[in-house]
């Protein structure tokens, strides 16, 4: 896991959606899902899912709250209330639960990317 600071973060879209995150957990580790409500017009609804985070260490569990429109079209399954290992393909497990754990242990958001052409690499970073 690598900290950045977030002017690092190239995307105007995932800046605001950090900005409002370290404004509404004001101190907490994180902020209640029903607080967070990013603006369509900079961060599409439609794109994001929200993890619920469950249990303490080899125990801990992150279950869809909420899953846009478009993430359900684009896997073809329905998410609410489904654990990550339930619904996230084997060949995206790591880069997906790695990001999710370290966010859960650190209270940062985290971010991940993969490049479809080297498979191999995956990054994420914590703000």
């Amino acid at each position: 896991m690598r900290f950045i600071a977030p002017d690092a973060i190239r995307s105007a879209s995932q800046r605001a959606l950090l900005a409002q995150w370290d404004q509404l957990a004001a101190g907490r580790p994180f902020p209640a899902l029903a607080e967070l409500k990013p603006d369509p017009a900079v961060h599409d609804p439609r794109q994001l899912v929200a993890w619920a985070v469950e249990g303490e260490g080899r125990l801990r569990k992150f279950r869809a709250m909420y899953q846009g429109e478009n993430v359900a079209e684009a896997f073809n399954s329905a998410w609410a209330g489904r654990t990550m290992e339930q619904v996230v393909p084997m060949s995206l497990r790591r880069i997906t639960l790695t990001p999710a754990k370290d966010c859960a242990a650190s209270g940062c958001c985290c971010r991940s990317a993969a490049a479809a052409r080297r498979s191999s690499i995956c990054s994420h970073r914590c703000n």
